[in-house]
């Protein structure tokens, strides 16, 4: 039990605070880094992932996954092989 006033005062009754909000931040960051991501493609076709993640400044796991999401929804596909493979925009 607390007996100064001002002590009362600067307790905190409820201090929880949900992790995440729907729709915030994270959203406009993710459609930030794709449209990014889907520039540079139409520039270089053939750059790699590591290579991306240099140009746009953001870590290679982000990258990776920024990637995985565009090719889930349809708006990039890999072609060819290892060697000569390249990124196609799908419009």
């Amino acid at each position: 039990m607390v007996k100064s006033k001002a002590l009362k005062s600067a307790v905190v009754k409820d201090s929880k605070v949900p992790n995440r909000q729907n729709g915030g931040l994270d959203d406009g960051l993710k459609e930030t880094i794709s449209s990014k991501l889907i520039n540079v493609i139409r520039i270089n076709p053939h750059i790699t992932q590591k290579d991306l993640a240099m140009e746009i400044d953001v870590p290679l796991r982000t990258i990776e996954r920024t990637m995985k999401e565009l090719q889930e929804n349809g708006k990039i596909e890999r072609k060819g092989g290892r060697r000569y493979a390249y990124w196609e925009i799908i419009d």
